[in-house]
């Protein structure tokens, strides 16, 4: 079952990667990087000489305020963005709840646990999740990739790969599509790359502007397939 035989992922294999697919230990007990590691200085050196043009293009959105995004739905907190302006200076003042539908951020390892606290979840490489404090977190902090992640980025189009205009609710992106993708597109996976997975996020919301939220989210995503394709292919993230 799984990625070779494509179909989707059982609940049960879906348990089974925890263990199948972890990476605890694979870089020693104390590792806070994670697959940031396959990332190493040939990696970079290679993702350098990919360079064409020198045109930058950021895959960030705009800092998420309710004028930017109205919407309750999708921005339930909004971001505070103050401007104090001077005679002959301005200055900001920027807080933002990342977590959500609507602000782009990168998730550290501290984020998620294996399960419950009191029931003896773990944070990556077995580490304590009490060491995460209202103040900050003690281990797996996103202070740990400060030195940059410069890698290859590789564009996955799965609308484009479909046919459509954006991923349908219940048919979340899987993993062979992401071989077929690669495949149809002419590129080799690499051990360190970053894969982006395009879901045709701004017409599904043109298309959907009514669409009710449940929790955990029910809109459209990935599968728990590409995991193994991930792991498999050494994706840095």
């Amino acid at each position: 079952m799984g990625l070779k035989e494509r179909t989707p992922t059982t609940v049960e294999e879906y348990n089974n990667y925890k263990i199948r697919y972890s990476n605890w230990g694979k870089w020693g007990d104390t590792d806070q990087k994670g697959t940031l590691n396959h990332i190493n200085a040939d990696v970079t050196k290679h993702s350098l000489s990919l360079v064409r043009d020198g045109i930058s293009v950021s895959c960030a959105n705009p800092i998420a305020t309710k004028d930017v995004i109205p919407d309750e739905r999708r921005n339930p907190r909004p971001a505070d963005h103050q401007m104090t302006i001077g005679p002959s200076t301005s200055a900001d003042y920027i807080g933002v709840f990342y977590h959500g539908f609507v602000n782009t951020h990168i998730d550290s390892l501290c984020h998620f646990f294996t399960g419950d606290i009191e029931d003896g979840g773990r944070m990556y490489n077995n580490m304590d999740p009490k060491l995460v404090t209202e103040g900050g977190a003690l281990a797996n902090s996103i202070e740990n990739w400060k030195d940059g992640i410069v890698t290859r980025g590789v564009l996955y189009d799965i609308p484009v790969l479909r046919g459509k205009e954006y991923v349908d609710i219940d048919q979340p992106v899987e993993g062979w599509e992401l071989e077929e993708w690669a495949s149809q597109v002419g590129i080799e996976p690499r051990a360190g790359d970053a894969i982006l997975i395009r879901s045709g996020y701004e017409p599904f919301w043109k298309d959907n502007p009514d669409f009710e939220f449940s929790r955990p989210p029910n809109t459209p995503g990935n599968s728990p397939s590409i995991i193994e394709y991930l792991y498999e292919t050494n994706a840095a993230l």
